[in-house]
């Protein structure tokens, strides 16, 4: 969906803070203005909409279709992706698991599903790849592929994209959930491969740097670079990469700005921003 700017505000805080609300992807169709996302409890979503945003009913009822079920659901998954013969054009994916320590000394911090992240990624391609293997065989266009934009983190790469301060938290403290969100992004890239029918038609990731809870600042510095997928591509994703935008913390209300603004609203989202890690930081 690509919703009125005066209502850009109620975007963010679903997708950046889903552990909240169990909220895990969103399917957004531009034709319709209206967006799909999943929720294990759809009335968690809607109170801290209508109360912790000040977000009238009647705007999510014209906005929002909530669906309730779970992101590892093939049939939750299609029903946010899929409506009326037609596939949602971005999806936002946002998946998160509760923390929990256990007693190891190399990997203290696990996740309640310490899986969760993958595994969702490929349910979401799998079903985008079945329904165009659905479309094809019915002759139907499948020239129209969503663009997906994960949430994921840094410190999952060579980059050096965190300060020398945050190494230990993030390679030994979180390596399990790091384990996962890896996957989770080799999942996506690998899903705009070069197959006959690739399911996606291209990929943003954001890597936010520690989240803090918090109205927006703004003043966002933003850095990028390019997957390995990309470098190969002619056009704009041939352009030289600058390098990660490297700092301590951000919000989470400037980060799904960010997402709103620089990929939900811009119709040159695939031009600026597509097969790009981008991170976000002050």
């Amino acid at each position: 969906m690509v919703a009125p700017r005066r209502h850009s505000r109620w975007l963010s805080p679903p997708v950046i803070k889903p552990q909240l609300v169990r909220l895990h992807i969103s399917g957004m169709n531009a034709c319709t203005n209206r967006s799909y996302p999943v929720a294990r409890a759809p009335s968690k979503l809607t109170n801290i909409l209508t109360t912790q945003h000040s977000l009238p009913a009647e705007l999510l009822d014209s906005n929002l279709t909530i669906i309730q079920g779970d992101v590892k659901s093939n049939s939750s998954v299609r029903s946010t992706l899929y409506h009326d013969n037609r596939l949602a054009d971005i999806i936002i994916f946002g998946v998160g698991s509760f923390p929990k320590f256990q007693s190891s000394l190399f990997q203290p911090v696990t996740l309640d599903d310490p899986h969760i992240c993958g595994d969702a990624m490929g349910v979401i391609t799998n079903t985008l790849r079945a329904i165009h293997t659905e479309q094809h065989n019915q002759g139907m266009n499948t020239a129209s592929k969503p663009l997906i934009l994960a949430i994921s983190t840094t410190g999952l790469d060579n980059s050096r994209d965190v300060p020398f301060v945050y190494l230990p938290l993030y390679h030994w403290l979180l390596s399990i959930p790091h384990a996962d969100k890896r996957v989770m992004e080799e999942t996506l890239a690998a899903a705009c491969g070069n197959s006959s029918l690739p399911p996606v038609g291209d990929f943003v990731v954001v890597r936010p740097t520690l989240l803090l809870d918090g109205p927006p600042k703004g003043n966002v510095r933003v850095g990028w670079i390019l997957s390995p997928e990309s470098k190969s591509r002619s056009g704009a994703h041939a352009e030289e990469a600058p390098c990660p935008a490297v700092g301590y913390t951000i919000r989470r209300s400037d980060v799904g700005s960010w997402i709103f603004n620089e990929v939900v609203e811009r119709t040159d989202r695939n031009a600026v921003w597509a097969g790009k890690f981008v991170t976000l930081t002050y």
